[in-house]
């Protein structure tokens, strides 16, 4: 077939042989003398493109192509109409006397892409088996990323080395041989021989790796211009690694390099000294962290002793404890209502003003709640609510909401101070 023998052309002139209609659908199924379009094959994706029918030098039809089948070693091509120029009939006279003749338009970005990706596995297989003695166990060539499982588990500094080692080979511009095997011949390779009565297709990157494989491949590695390493996990019983080869690998690393440009710009570093201005950073954040942790608990300390020292406890010996804020800042609030009402038996009542609104919490502690079995803050807010423009709830312990105004906060705080001040 013509995409083995002629894998760099984008274009191609053929004869139409044969026309069906597609599993009782609007696509068809076309054959032609030969094709470009290749199948799919040993982990590599099909094909893309076009094909336009043409008669009496116009064209009639051009049709996009959404599949392909290899039956017999026949090439169906499934392709759907994607622009009707005529009304041209496709009949079988026309086709037995070949005067359909057809011009099939690679998708030469995606072709290129697989080639590059197919290569750049082969030659990563290879690099594995040589410096590693591991074997290649699985291949999926996806449309960001491609994924590659090989044999053992592996190292930081391992995958580095191979990286390296497999960048250096390509470098070197290593002629890549992809022949058919001949009947008799023997040969060995990376991986056991494939048992088959068809044609048993070798690629060859010498000194590197020979393996049977269908798919199409580069006919040099300089032209696989690089490989990256993603990432990589365990898989199974193995590991699995992510890679980029070609474009997709160069367009990567351009655009982390890019970044990390903008990295150094933003931090006043160069390329030697980034990580060292980076844990410098690191340590003040810690600092900071540490003096407004101290400064934190020293205001609450103070804060807590005024709250402390001025509120009521009714004849049960609960304090009760309501006060009302403007625009506050939440997480102080949390962390002090936190710290109040696990200092005692004690009712916590906090309205903190929000852009017209009230943000509404009622705390105790689960201990103080067992000891004082009257209370019970999601009850009492569910019956304010009856009431008052209050909306939320919660459990004995805890009830938080919205007051969806401002008039008459002060009565329904009050309220709550009597209900529990008042308790005999």
């Amino acid at each position: 077939m013509s995409y083995y023998d002629n894998k760099w052309f984008k274009n191609f002139k053929t004869k139409l042989v044969a026309c069906n209609t597609y599993d009782n659908s609007e696509l068809l199924e076309l054959e032609f003398e030969d094709t470009i379009f290749f199948p799919g094959g040993g982990g590599q994706p099909m094909d893309r493109g076009f094909i336009s029918l043409v008669s009496g030098g116009e064209v009639k039809h051009r049709y996009k192509l959404e599949d392909i089948r290899e039956v017999d070693n026949r090439i169906k091509h499934i392709v759907s109409r994607d622009q009707v120029l005529s009304t041209y009939e496709i009949s079988s006279d026309k086709i037995s006397s070949g005067d359909i003749e057809c011009l099939m338009e690679l998708d030469w970005d995606h072709r290129i892409d697989g080639m590059q990706q197919h290569t750049g596995q082969h030659l990563l297989s290879g690099c594995f088996y040589k410096l590693f003695k591991a074997n290649t166990k699985g291949l999926h060539i996806g449309k960001d990323v491609s994924q590659l499982d090989i044999d053992g588990e592996f190292t930081d500094e391992m995958v580095k080395k191979l990286e390296d080692y497999a960048n250096d080979q390509i470098s070197r511009a290593i002629n890549i041989k992809n022949y058919v095997l001949k009947e008799g011949d023997s040969l060995e390779t990376r991986r056991p021989l494939p048992s088959t009565d068809g044609d048993i297709r070798i690629l060859e990157i010498e000194d590197l790796d020979i393996n049977a494989c269908c798919g199409l491949h580069l006919d040099n590695t300089r032209d696989i211009t690089m490989v990256k390493i993603k990432r990589y996990y365990k898989h199974k019983s193995g590991t699995r690694f992510e890679y980029l080869a070609g474009k997709r690998a160069v367009d990567y690393l351009l655009k982390r390099d890019r970044i990390f440009d903008s990295v150094l710009n933003k931090y006043s570093a160069g390329e030697d000294n980034i990580i060292k201005s980076l844990e410098n950073i690191e340590k003040k954040k810690d600092d900071y962290y540490s003096r407004s942790a101290y400064l934190l608990n020293e205001l609450i300390k103070k804060d807590m002793e005024i709250y402390l020292s001025s509120a009521k406890s009714n004849a049960k010996g609960l304090k009760v404890i309501i006060s009302k804020f403007d625009n506050e800042e939440t997480w102080y609030l949390d962390s002090l209502a936190k710290h109040l009402v696990e200092s005692g038996p004690l009712v916590l009542i906090f309205a903190n003003k929000k852009q017209g609104k009230y943000m509404i919490n009622f705390m105790a502690s689960k201990t103080t709640i067992s000891e004082h079995t009257y209370i019970d803050l999601g009850k009492l807010f569910k019956s304010l609510a009856n009431e008052y423009p209050l909306k939320g709830g919660g459990s004995k312990f805890s009830a938080s909401g919205v007051y969806d105004s401002e008039k008459n906060i002060d009565i329904l705080l009050d309220n709550v101070y009597d209900l529990y001040i008042g308790v005999l």
